[in-house]
């Protein structure tokens, strides 16, 4: 075809936007669905084509002896051209008519010809079955809002066309929700007219930009966005401290627009979630049908996530426990009780042999568990059970990929497609299946209840924003809970309750035989790490350096009521990080900035700062761990270092290695076991820790990217490349007075 045809009906052109190669497809396509809408087969038609890659669309109606015609780009960034142009159907059919006689006349391909031959064939001694005509009617809608902020809107709604089937699949359709509106906003009271457009279409921006609003207004940042949809004209520019001003801009007006300042994100969302309700209500009312239509489906998707945003932050901020005092009685009578302390590993020297050397294709070092007398492990496509003293391959199963977490009675595994497995340790065999929904923004995580007095439990994360507790033994889900927000989700036992914080600026307790809430904190900042917990007191690090979510500080919370002992304030800069490590009588906040890791240092009991280290007294990437008085820091350098927790002195820095290279461990978190630090190095160490005295090492080839120690003190060592080995605590004399 040699030049683009013009099919001009009534004077307008349907095909000037077509673009050459489609117009012969497009025109054989509405030929069709002229036949269908002059016979009354359908009532509704939509033709697809591309413009410059983007995606448009003709809507053609069938009223009365003609039709409606919309031309309008759809996708995110839709545009109304031409909206219910009438024509007459035989002035459509007779233009079609001569379209196709102009198309037929030329040159072209034979298959496209034979195609164009078979439309205009339907044509051919067809009129226009005419039907009466149906008038539109004005409709007003209720819209909730604020007492700040609301937006009023009437719809120009016509009745469904009888002659269109039901649909019997679900369809993105912009057509029908093209409905004519008028738009009023609502602002303390005065109204203010904002003129016809197309609501549906300025509900669906509204609601995607209170969204980032929202989003932004969260993590203390500020959001500028600019937005044109349905006619209107608007935008938002949200400050750091939260103030939002909002404008809007009438079809046709000149200047910048009208600006509302005064506002914030939760009001915009509140408008913007009022309007969207009130549409999707009312079309879905006028015709049951577009609930078959996926993009009005999109935008009840988003407005039910844009309002479960805004519901949790309507609870009360803060939930005081007034009857802390089970809770408190059951956490005396679970302290175990103090043995008597041998002379442990500290006495002597000792001496490492190896037993067995292993290697697991694909080893998956997060999910590899010393389970009594057995090692799991996790391969690419296996879940293996070894032996630890024989390194004997017990049992292998299939499996896919999954979040590995070990129970009493089984490693359970988490897919992301919501299922949950427990694998019996001793025969590798799924002894529990349940099926939950498939965890939204992240893979599920999960943490195990068994201790005296509390069932045995499996809390995972679930579905978008979802809590809920597996009973272990019966298999059935005991309780589900709904998060303050989805994300990451951080979850530590303290007795009987459950703690967890989602990234944001609670700290929510939960009974955990029932679920039930019994303390929430609300802090001045988001959560930036799970508490620590000791005796009776949390410690709980809340904010970030920038400040622009609350200023970093330190809480120590009553663990059975929820209320706040103390808060001591941390500097903005160094950055603290991780979580409080705690001794007898301090609570020590790690620090860190480009220069290292430094210290600072907190009286336990009062919250004053008792001394602070500077930056560079480690390296970045350090392991710590408190050992009695002791803050100790394994670095990727090779060093062991010691702090004293008191007075801020360094009592220890071990050279135990060169550092640097492939030889550094993944991981270099020690591990204390039978009063000795096993401290992962290029090799293992054994420290003594009240004098730094070196004990031994394991004579092994392998980086222990993966440490594992049992109560006998015998080492299991794995190396990311696969390779897993076994050294026993070898026999040594002892000194027996008497």
């Amino acid at each position: 075809m040699t030049s683009v045809l013009d099919l001009v009906v009534d004077g307008m052109n349907l095909t000037a936007r077509v673009g050459e190669s489609q117009t012969a497809p497009f025109l054989r396509d509405l030929g069709y669905a002229a036949a269908d809408l002059s016979s009354g087969r359908r009532g509704r038609v939509t033709l697809p084509f591309y413009l410059h890659d983007d995606p448009w669309e003709l809507g053609l109606v069938r009223d009365g002896d003609g039709v409606l015609l919309t031309l309008f780009r759809g996708g995110a960034a839709a545009e109304v051209a031409v909206h219910e142009r009438a024509l007459r159907g035989e002035a459509l059919l007779g233009g079609l008519r001569r379209a196709f006689d102009e198309l037929l006349g030329r040159r072209g391909d034979g298959a496209e010809q034979a195609d164009l031959r078979c439309a205009r064939a339907m044509l051919d001694d067809l009129a226009w079955q005419a039907t009466p005509a149906q008038s539109p009617a004005w409709q007003a809608l209720e819209v909730e809002g604020t007492e700040k902020l609301s937006f009023g809107c009437d719809l120009l709604l016509r009745a469904p066309s009888p002659d269109e089937p039901p649909p019997s699949v679900a369809r993105n359709d912009l057509l029908p929700l093209l409905v004519r509106s008028r738009l009023r906003l609502v602002l303390r009271g005065q109204t203010r007219e904002l003129g016809e457009g197309y609501a549906f279409l300025v509900a669906e921006r509204l609601v995607d930009v209170a969204e980032q609003c929202l989003e932004a207004a969260s993590h203390g940042q500020m959001f500028q966005r600019r937005f044109e949809a349905g006619g209107v004209q608007g935008g938002v520019q949200l400050g750091p401290d939260g103030a939002l001003t909002l404008t809007l801009k009438r079809p046709g007006a000149t200047g910048g627009g009208e600006r509302y300042p005064g506002l914030d994100a939760r009001t915009l969302a509140h408008a913007a979630v009022g309007l969207g309700r009130a549409v999707s209500r009312a079309l879905l009312r006028n015709d049951r049908a577009q609930g078959q239509n996926l993009r009005l489906d999109g935008l009840r998707g988003a407005l039910r996530r844009l309002g479960g945003e805004l519901k949790p932050r309507e609870q009360p901020l803060s939930q005081v426990n007034q009857a802390p005092e089970s809770y408190r009685a059951y956490a005396l009578g679970a302290q175990p009780r103090a043995l008597e302390q041998g002379p442990g590993l500290g006495a002597g020297k000792l001496r490492f042999v190896a037993r067995w050397e292993a290697t697991v294709p694909g080893l998956d070092l997060g999910s590899t568990f010393l389970c009594g007398d057995r090692l799991v492990v996790t391969g690419g496509r296996e879940l293996a059970a070894i032996g630890r003293n024989t390194g004997e391959m017990l049992w292998t199963r299939q499996v896919q990929r999954a979040v590995a977490v070990p129970t009493p009675g089984g490693l359970a595994r988490l897919l992301p497609d919501g299922q949950v497995q427990v694998h019996d340790y001793g025969t590798g065999e799924p002894t529990l299946t349940l099926r939950l929904a498939p965890r939204l923004g992240g893979a599920m995580t999960g943490a195990v209840v068994h201790a005296p007095g509390l069932p045995k439990l499996l809390v995972v994360t679930e579905g978008e924003r979802h809590l809920s507790a597996i009973d272990l033994v019966s298999g059935e889900v005991r309780w589900r809970t709904t998060l303050a927000r989805g994300g990451a989700t951080r979850l530590r036992r303290a007795g009987k309750l459950l703690l967890e914080c989602s990234g944001d600026a609670v700290l929510t307790a939960l009974d955990i035989p029932t679920g039930e809430t019994v303390w929430r904190l609300r802090t001045n900042a988001p959560c930036a790490t799970a508490p620590a917990f000791d005796h009776d007191t949390l410690f709980l690090l809340t904010g970030e350096a920038s400040g622009r979510r609350g200023r970093p500080s330190l809480q120590a919370i009553d663990a059975w009521t929820g209320a706040v002992r103390y808060e001591a304030a941390l500097p903005a800069r160094p950055a603290a990080q991780g979580q409080p490590l705690l001794t007898a009588d301090t609570v020590a906040v790690l620090t860190r900035d480009d220069r290292g890791t430094g210290l600072m240092a907190f009286d336990r009991a009062s919250g004053q700062l008792r001394y602070q280290l500077a930056t560079g007294l480690a390296p970045l990437g350090s392991s710590w761990l408190a050992v009695d008085g002791c803050l100790f820091a394994n670095t990727d350098r090779g060093e062991l270092l010691g702090v004293d927790a008191t007075t801020g002195e360094l009592k220890l820095r071990l050279r135990l290695g060169d550092g640097g290279g492939d030889a550094v461990p993944r991981k270099l978190d020690p591990v204390l076991r039978s009063g000795a630090l096993f401290v992962p190095q290029r090799e293992v160490h054994v420290v003594r820790p009240r004098d730094g005295e070196l004990l031994g090492k394991v004579p092994s080839e392998l980086v222990p990217d993966l440490l594992r120690v049992d109560e006998r003190c015998d080492i299991y060592i794995g190396e990311e490349s696969g390779h897993l080995a076994a050294f026993g605590n070898a026999p040594r004399l002892s000194l027996v007075k008497g």
